[in-house]
């Protein structure tokens, strides 16, 4: 029950409220409050306002939002997003992740000091400059792309119990785009096509009317004129050629794919990976493409780079302390032995 004084009970309605909104008891304590936050705190109306002032400012909502019976309803009615679910999925469920994603953004945004450059206008100009430096276009270098054009690509690993994960989602804050994976995978090769994909809706202008575009799965069945542009630029960014296709006169193993991936990979300037997904994308095989990945990165490090890049390309000072540990806890992401964040 909600008392007049702002007491404790009032803190845990707006735990229950939120519960029934789709926000976790959990979530709320170890992502939303800070590391030192005390629910005794609350006992003391000055206390309880404080916490409703952190949540919602973690949140990116206003107090009147906070309270209302649909938190996020507002907010979403007033940003412009597209969204795109496979079928029997509810969009419901994965509002959070989209109101947390465009928080993450936000913040990154922020703190990242170069200023945005806009992108050349094919795939092929992308991967050629890459290609000057590098042996084929991986994780790691596409990353480092991004960034040097004022891109920040980082990840969104905390979220609501009941939220679903989504593949990718481009969040346009102001000019610059800002790609956020909220897929949890961890291979590279799986990482590097939905970077590739989402630079390529931004390199086709698919944003132009909204400020969001979220993606559930990126597929290749049913697919929208837009995503088979985007798609096509993901392929070519990463083969050369938008209708690259791997193919084998026979079944493969998963040992005889990561092999034929290394063989091809070297004479076609292409991610190892990047020729298995190709491959098993296109034959049909996913459990043969995804045993060929394990294979050729036994230690999947593809979160790492995302982390890493993030930690490295930021400039945290630009960020109040507790902003900085909101993105932190966001995203997952650690600073490294000697480095702060923040004031």
């Amino acid at each position: 029950m909600k008392t007049a004084d702002g007491s404790l009970s009032s803190l845990r309605s707006l735990y229950a409220r939120l519960e029934q909104a789709g926000l976790d008891r959990k979530f709320i304590r170890e992502t939303l409050l800070p590391d030192w936050w005390d629910d005794a705190i609350a006992e003391h109306p000055t206390g309880y306002a404080e916490a409703r002032l952190r949540i919602a400012r973690a949140l990116g909502l206003s107090l009147r939002q906070l309270d209302s019976e649909d938190p996020l309803g507002e907010m979403l009615g007033e940003t412009r997003l597209r969204c795109k679910t496979s079928r029997g999925t509810e969009p419901y469920s994965i509002r959070w992740t989209i109101a947390l994603a465009k928080r993450a953004a936000e913040l990154a945004t922020r703190a990242t000091p170069k200023p945005y450059e806009p992108l050349p206008e094919t795939a092929s100009q992308i991967r050629n400059a890459i290609l000057q430096k590098h042996p084929w276009v991986c994780l790691d270098n596409l990353l480092a792309y991004c960034w040097q054009h004022g891109i920040p690509v980082i990840p969104l690993k905390s979220k609501p119990r009941r939220s679903k994960r989504v593949d990718g989602l481009i969040v346009r804050v102001g000019e610059r785009p800002v790609i956020v994976l909220a897929c949890g995978y961890r291979y590279s090769a799986r990482l590097l096509f939905i970077v590739a994909h989402e630079l390529g809706h931004w390199a086709r202008g698919h944003l132009s009317d909204q400020s969001i575009l979220a993606e559930e799965s990126i597929a290749r069945e049913g697919e929208s004129h837009e995503e088979a542009e985007a798609n096509w630029f993901a392929v070519e960014l990463l083969t050369g050629k938008p209708d690259k296709a791997y193919w084998a006169p026979r079944s493969l193993t998963a040992a005889q794919l990561a092999e034929g991936a290394r063989m091809a990979g070297r004479r076609d300037k292409v991610d190892p990976g990047v020729v298995a997904l190709n491959y098993a994308w296109n034959q049909g095989t996913w459990e043969v493409g995804m045993g060929a990945l394990k294979i050729l990165e036994p230690e999947p490090k593809g979160m790492l780079l995302l982390q890493q890049r993030m930690l490295e390309s930021l400039e945290w000072s630009r960020l109040h302390e507790e902003d900085a540990q909101l993105l932190l806890r966001l995203t997952g992401g650690l600073p490294s032995v000697g480095q702060s964040v923040g004031h």
